[in-house]
């Protein structure tokens, strides 16, 4: 059964954004982008986003302290779809700074894209695998574990994005050759754990990865994307690195260029009303 199965609702709506590009893309492509960002930002405020906010807010005022970083809605991140356009203009603006932006402004209609919503019960650990460890905040160096608990059985994969544009994939793990990880209702995982790897899953785990979490910066913000369904699906085509970070012996997790992953995702969504993602910002911190 497919996301529109359910009489999705069509909606026209308008939407504006002012896109600051960087320097080494063109202004074309500066455009188009813009573009897209007035259509996601339309459709957020007319369905809404998948991203768990509260939490975003929390880890940014952990120590009492503001720090400036952007939500970056993506198209996968959004309950719709654009499906037409009647109206689109760009334009050029030069900003007080001397900085160059573009203005984009978007009308057009939208398509719901619903979701059953399964109720999980996720939560990212810092250092150690009890509930005590729960934190959206991580410092340099700190190992990520991952409980999770579904009511119903299905299959499961993780991935998580960094300021660099990369999608990591941490489960399914990289021994695994099945592409997807059966879940079993009502049971409680710990991943990332080798002592809490279930003997019902040693036959297609040969070996648990290890997650450590770090940063070149004083504060970075990733997302850990937490992917769900009843129904069997296939993770996005990724690559393992051969490139050996010196602070420990084991591989960089497969990962793949972002907007693959977020291709990847919105497509998945669309074919598939019973999954659920969830999304988790996480602050990681010198």
């Amino acid at each position: 059964m497919t996301a529109f199965s359910q009489k999705a609702k069509v909606a026209t709506v308008s939407g504006d954004t002012i896109y600051y590009a960087p320097d080494n893309i063109t202004r074309e492509v500066a455009k188009q982008t813009a573009i897209s960002l007035a259509k996601i930002n339309a459709i957020a405020r007319k369905f809404g986003t998948i991203i768990e906010n509260n939490d975003y807010y929390r880890i940014l005022n952990a120590d009492g302290e503001t720090t400036p970083y952007f939500v970056s809605i993506t198209e996968s991140d959004v309950k719709g779809e654009w499906i037409e356009t009647i109206e689109e203009t760009v334009d050029p603006i030069h900003d007080e700074n001397g900085l160059w932006a573009f203005k984009a402004h978007v009308k057009g209609k939208v398509r719901e894209i619903i979701s059953s919503g399964i109720n999980l019960k996720a939560k990212l650990l810092s250092n150690g695998i009890e509930d005590e460890n729960e934190t959206s905040v991580f410092k340099h160096k700190s190992r990520l574990y991952l409980s999770f608990i579904a009511p119903c059985d299905g299959y499961l994969s993780v991935f998580l994005t960094d300021t660099e544009y990369n999608a990591y994939c941490l489960l399914p793990y990289s021994s695994q050759t099945n592409g997807i990880y059966p879940i079993k209702a009502n049971t409680n995982y710990v991943f990332f754990d080798k002592g809490s790897l279930r003997d019902s899953d040693r036959s297609f785990v040969k070996r648990v990865d290890p997650m450590m979490l770090v940063t070149n910066r004083d504060r970075e913000v990733n997302f850990v994307y937490i992917v769900f369904s009843p129904n069997s699906y296939s993770k996005p085509i990724d690559i393992q690195s051969d490139e050996k970070p010196n602070w420990d012996h084991t591989n960089f997790p497969r990962h793949l260029d972002s907007k693959d992953f977020q291709k990847w995702l919105s497509k998945s969504r669309r074919l598939d009303s019973k999954m659920t993602i969830l999304k988790r910002a996480i602050l990681i911190t010198k």
